[in-house]
């Protein structure tokens, strides 16, 4: 059961909730979807708390700027 539902603060970036896209995620990727959903949202609300500062966002997660620039590659934010 999935819903097409958008978060206030990701709906300008066209981002599906965390939720939405686990519930999505079951049926297609399994737990590695899931867990790249919950990453994305994490990263993308850092950079939203931020004001897109990636060196601010990674250390609100805790992570290095480096680590952080992967991860937003990987997952296709990088853009």
């Amino acid at each position: 059961f999935a819903m097409n539902v958008t978060a206030p603060s990701a709906a300008a970036a066209g981002v599906r909730t965390a939720q939405v896209m686990a519930s999505d995620a079951r049926g297609a990727g399994g737990l590695p979807a899931t867990i790249a959903a919950a990453r994305r949202e994490r990263i993308l609300e850092a950079l939203r708390v931020s004001g897109g500062n990636r060196t601010r966002a990674a250390r609100i997660l805790g992570l290095r700027r480096t680590t952080l620039l992967g991860m937003m590659k990987r997952l296709d934010l990088d853009g």
